[in-house]
């Protein structure tokens, strides 16, 4: 039996659950503790887990230290919370977004199991970066950069643009494949006040949502074969809706 298909997105509170079952199941498995866990997570997750402004995600994407049992686990976990049966995953590590640097840049979370089972997350400039190297600015990407550098802002923390570029750097060296238009966009996000990035938070916000909606329709549905499919699908409709505001203003 698989989860349910209308399944739960993760908010902070189920995620910080779903960790903790997690580590107290693996514990039962592993009682003598030989191997020590270490997680690190990223994307969507870093985000719900570290910052207000995005309250759920519908995986929890990590670089995962530990026996093949934690995946057993997390399957377990997913029939009893009724969430996807992928929603804690190491995929992202193919893609262009990652780097084996990220486990030095990593900031502890939370641990148990008298300190074998560690969780630890990506913050500011490391997270920017990485949704920058990802490079899809038609999916929740940009909002999470802007509503990024509001908190940090707010909280006084400049997240300045030579910052971030640093962490591009460090992270992705000549690796680093990030389209000039994603850079002038967070230059110009980096150079805002609070109140203005929360602004155009909630604009880009908007977009994306009418992406997703578009993308659900059937005659949109039927246009997706795979995960290229759906980007290409998503970038044209994104281009199409920021046209469609701007002829509006």
């Amino acid at each position: 039996m698989m989860p349910a298909d209308n399944i739960n997105e993760l908010n902070k509170d189920l995620i910080d659950t779903l960790l903790k079952e997690m580590a107290n199941k693996y514990r039962k498995i592993d009682k003598k503790g030989y191997q020590p866990v270490d997680i690190i997570i990223v994307g969507g997750g870093s985000v719900v887990l570290n910052y207000g402004f995005r309250t759920s995600t519908i995986d929890v994407d990590a670089i995962i230290n530990a026996s093949n049992s934690i995946k057993d686990i997390a399957l377990d976990l997913s029939y009893k919370y009724k969430i996807s049966s992928h929603w804690f995953n190491s995929d992202f590590m193919i893609l262009p977004s990652y780097s084996p640097r990220l486990l030095e840049v990593s900031e502890f979370y939370k641990s148990y199991n008298n300190g074998k089972f560690t969780i630890r997350t990506i913050r500011a400039e490391y997270l920017i970066a990485m949704k920058m190297q990802s490079g899809r600015f038609y999916n929740d990407d940009v909002p999470d950069i802007i509503g990024i550098i509001a908190s940090e802002k707010k909280i006084g923390n400049d997240v300045s643009y030579e910052k971030i570029t640093n962490a591009l750097s460090y992270l992705y060296g000549d690796g680093t494949n990030v389209s000039p238009e994603i850079m002038n966009r967070v230059s110009n996000y980096c150079n805002l006040s609070v109140s203005e990035l929360w602004k155009e938070y909630d604009k880009m916000q908007n977009k994306t949502q009418n992406v997703k909606e578009e993308i659900m329709k059937v005659e949109n549905k039927d246009k997706i074969v795979g995960k290229q499919d759906a980007k290409e699908l998503s970038e044209k409709l994104f281009k199409k809706i920021s046209q469609n505001n701007e002829h509006n203003k």
